[in-house]
């Protein structure tokens, strides 16, 4: 599968308020982002979306993921955070252990 930029549109720019960011998210088909307001927001919308997650106990998708049967949740693994995330954790990885590909190629 490949990321067709013609058909992935980044508003973010564009986006004077919460209630702006709302409707935008309420016209897309797939939203696919992190553990963050927007993604519950699209979750809550019904949108399908595909929910990006560490696999820290507080930040996986079993906490933070989404719940619609429209989405789904993409974890890294454990030995990929070790990989590619600082010890601290500070410096997180997340995009060396699921990449684009990892991303959609999730399944509905």
């Amino acid at each position: 599968m490949e990321l067709d930029s013609s058909r992935i549109v980044n508003l973010s720019l564009r986006l004077n308020d919460l209630r702006d960011m709302i409707k935008t998210i309420a016209l897309a088909d797939t939203f696919i982002g992190p553990s963050t307001g927007p993604l519950h927001i699209a979750d809550a919308l019904g949108r399908r979306c595909i929910g990006i997650h560490c696999h820290r106990p507080m930040s996986c998708g079993k906490h933070q993921g989404v719940i619609n049967s429209l989405s789904v949740n993409a974890e890294v693994s454990e030995e990929n955070c070790g990989k590619y995330c600082s010890s601290d954790k500070e410096i997180c990885g997340i995009e060396e252990g699921l990449g684009v590909e990892g991303i959609l190629n999730s399944e509905f």
